[in-house]
């Protein structure tokens, strides 16, 4: 039996691993839709931001913290705003499967349940403006 277990316990392997993830989840134009829109892909990177977290002493973490706060205004939430706006399954969910997507797209972060009301509304008004402008056409 092969052991399924995979560990990674160097912190520059660690550190390496998020960046790669950051990469990967939050490129404007990424190879594989797949990764950035990843339950599974979502989970590790967490895992990974956590064990790393772990490994840092206090004064680490709470530059860890500070990083981890989600704001409109930076790069990740406009890659994932705007991968919510394409995605093309957004308009046949329910505000609850909306902002469990939104919720895929943006962990590792800390985000308010203010900020995930604010992505949820954006994009729906996004579709809003785009079905009232193809009925007008």
């Amino acid at each position: 039996m092969v052991d399924e277990s995979f560990q990674i316990a160097n912190f520059n392997e660690l550190r390496v691993t998020h960046k790669m993830m950051m990469a990967a989840r939050f490129c404007p134009d990424p190879i594989d839709l797949e990764v950035p829109i990843s339950r599974v892909a979502a989970g590790l990177h967490d895992r990974i931001m956590q064990q790393l977290m772990a490994i840092e002493d206090e004064e680490a973490k709470i530059r860890w913290d500070e990083w981890s706060e989600m704001f409109t205004d930076c790069r990740e939430w406009d890659v994932s705003v705007n991968r919510a706006k394409c995605d093309e399954r957004w308009l046949g969910w329910s505000e609850m499967e909306q902002r469990f997507f939104t919720m895929t797209l943006l962990p590792s972060f800390n985000v308010s349940e203010g900020l995930i009301a604010g992505f949820v509304s954006e994009v729906q008004l996004y579709h809003a403006k785009l079905r009232d402008e193809n009925k007008a056409a």
